[in-house]
């Protein structure tokens, strides 16, 4: 459809002026992510991460958050921050 096309377009400009700077991973519009606000709940929680169905959404998100986590990582080794992240460090010492 049009949005997809438009969506394409704008992923490969951008991934043109700031090559790597994009993740790899893509969000689809899924019915079912939609919906998830209507339980209450994010669809990370509602649906088990699978490659099909209702859990596809929530696998996407969870691969971003993984592939942002790495990405942070990466950043962190490459400006040498050694520093253990605050919130790592309140969880310890509860």
């Amino acid at each position: 459809d049009a949005r997809s096309k438009l969506s394409r377009h704008v992923c490969d400009e951008v991934n043109k002026k700031m090559p790597n700077k994009l993740f790899k991973t893509t969000i689809r519009r899924l019915v079912k992510v939609a919906e998830a606000p209507w339980s209450g709940a994010p669809t990370v929680l509602l649906n088990k991460p699978t490659n099909s169905g209702a859990g596809a959404g929530s696998l996407e998100y969870w691969t971003l958050a993984k592939e942002f986590h790495q990405r942070v990582q990466e950043m962190r080794r490459e400006f040498g921050v050694n520093e253990e992240p605050r919130l790592l460090r309140k969880r310890r010492n509860r």
